[in-house]
């Protein structure tokens, strides 16, 4: 699947924010009369490269009917090997659920909101699917019920990417540690936060970043939260540090002080520079959650990468800003629960 890139065509612009989740079997949606059949695809000239199975959209009906294989909701896990797939595979497995309104909502949730000029809909994410794609690029969007294996390519650069480079890309790089344990080819950069990471106005240091930073309820939700000490109880890890912590200088304002506003022309040229372009000749995975993936299309150069978008909320920032009296119990759940729905859909390649 890998390959370069072909017509070169300028990226368009940018946003984020976290997607909404909905229940299982999302295709087979409760308010729209729709039959749907489950079938194989298989990319030509291979025999077993891939090992799919979609629900097919056959077309409205006037009275609603029962699905007669009802078995194929519990057979719907099926797997992507990001080096054997064809483009063709990959560009109907993304059609289908694009034509998910819901879908295509819960990706494009906060697009819009960051200073941008341009604005989202259904058609102009499917025109940047396509840019991305046409410039050498891979674009693999993850159902709402994680019902598939992705099958990640052993000698690759792994980038976990999320609104504010916590929780759903910090779960995803302790993910990424596991799987890769032992494997010198492969690398993983630090977590980033498109909205909220070094890159942004809004940028927000953490005290676990930098010991100079006050830690204060305003600033600092994941410290005064105690979201450190949850983590390590959660990954049996310590939570990772956002790429840029070290390359403040950029920024405007003093690292005791939040927002840093890091959107300047040095700190955008540094990340252009030094995340989104890539440091080598290893194919480049940038594993996203929401319009994070939209961003990363926007940014990241499509040369040899594959941008995987989860529609998957981060359960752990829900707690925080709608349940202010959960326990610990609860944000150790939350982060489990992310680790298991990311984990459950990222394999390895033997």
């Amino acid at each position: 699947m890998f390959g370069g890139a072909s017509e070169a065509s300028p990226p368009p612009d940018f946003l984020e924010e976290p997607a909404a989740q909905f229940p299982p079997n999302h295709l087979l949606a409760p308010k729209r009369m729709v039959i749907y059949v489950y079938a194989p695809i298989a990319p030509k000239n291979s025999d077993k490269e891939v090992e799919m199975k979609h629900w097919f959209c056959l077309g409205l009906i006037a009275v609603s009917l029962a699905c007669t294989a009802p078995q194929a909701v519990e057979q719907s896990s099926y797997s992507i090997d990001l080096e054997k797939v064809s483009s063709e595979t990959l560009r109907t497995h993304n059609a289908l659920l694009l034509q998910d309104p819901r879908y295509t909502d819960s990706i494009l949730r906060g697009a819009n909101k960051v200073g941008t000029s341009k604005v989202y809909n259904a058609q102009t994410l499917q025109t940047l699917v396509d840019s991305f794609e046409k410039r050498g690029g891979t674009v693999v969007f993850v159902p709402f019920d994680e019902q598939m294996k992705i099958k990640l390519p052993k000698q690759a650069d792994f980038y976990p990417v999320c609104k504010g480079g916590v929780n759903r890309s910090q779960v995803t790089y302790i993910v990424l540690q596991e799987l890769t344990k032992g494997n010198e080819q492969s690398r993983i950069e630090l977590p980033h936060g498109v909205a909220i990471g070094y890159e942004s106005p809004d940028n927000r240091p953490m005290a676990y970043e930098n010991p100079r930073v006050v830690t204060t309820k305003t600033y600092e939700p994941i410290d005064f939260l105690g979201g450190n000490s949850y983590f390590e109880t959660a990954m049996k890890s310590p939570r990772p540090k956002r790429f840029g912590y070290d390359r403040t200088d950029f920024c405007k304002g003093t690292i005791s002080s939040a927002p840093l506003n890091c959107d300047t022309p040095k700190q955008r040229k540094y990340f252009a520079d030094h995340y989104w372009t890539g440091q080598g000749d290893k194919h480049r995975v940038f594993i996203t959650f929401g319009s994070a993936g939209v961003i990363t299309m926007e940014r990241a150069n499509p040369t040899d990468t594959t941008v995987i978008i989860f529609a998957l909320e981060d359960y752990v920032s829900q707690l925080g800003n709608h349940s202010p009296n959960a326990s610990q119990e609860d944000f150790v759940g939350a982060f489990q629960q992310l680790r298991s729905k990311i984990s459950s859909v990222l394999v390895m390649q033997q």
